[in-house]
């Protein structure tokens, strides 16, 4: 009975065109125009894993937000963004905001700052701050200083500002 099937890692998620397209601006541009998807009833996806594309699909049905493992989180927040459902991309944005731990919190400020996430951004730059000396011993902090040098250059600036600030008030209670 479904209308449409996204092809994705070599498997297939059948669903109805009609429910895509009310809830994805993005969807709703594929389908009602003359594209190739329109006409063959399938869409290839190349940029969102199985897993994630499931749990959007379920959203777009449901409205409920799938449990998944961080990297799926992650993955589903990014296809959220790009398929342009911002009522998941929130829920999954509130669900990333409270799973900042020194392992997460490097993949959190890249998605943040590629999503444009003010919010999200802010908690995970501020427990970097808090916890910078541990926070850049690890590989992640590594892969984040030679992969995205905004990012790194831009914490680098604010941890300099914050021992600077806690410096002063330190020699201020002497």
């Amino acid at each position: 009975m479904t209308d449409v099937e996204l092809l994705v890692d070599g498997r297939i998620i059948r669903a109805h065109k009609f429910i895509l397209q009310s809830r994805s601006p993005v969807f709703r541009k594929m389908f009602e125009h003359d594209t190739t998807e329109k006409e063959c009833g399938s869409v290839e996806v190349t940029d969102v894993a199985f897993i994630p594309l499931q749990a959007l699909v379920q959203y777009l049905y449901t409205g409920e937000v799938q449990k998944l493992p961080f990297e799926d989180l992650c993955d589903l927040y990014a296809a959220a963004d790009k398929y342009e459902v911002c009522a998941l991309q929130q829920a999954c944005s509130e669900t990333l905001l409270s799973s900042i731990n020194r392992e997460t919190v490097c993949r959190i400020l890249v998605l943040s700052d590629l999503h444009n996430d003010t919010v999200l951004r802010e908690h995970a730059v501020m427990y970097v701050l808090c916890n910078f000396p541990t926070i850049r011993e690890t590989a992640d902090w590594e892969s984040t200083v030679r992969m995205h040098h905004n990012i790194a250059s831009d914490i680098l600036e604010k941890v300099f500002r914050f021992s600077g600030e806690l410096f002063s008030l330190s020699l201020n209670r002497d």
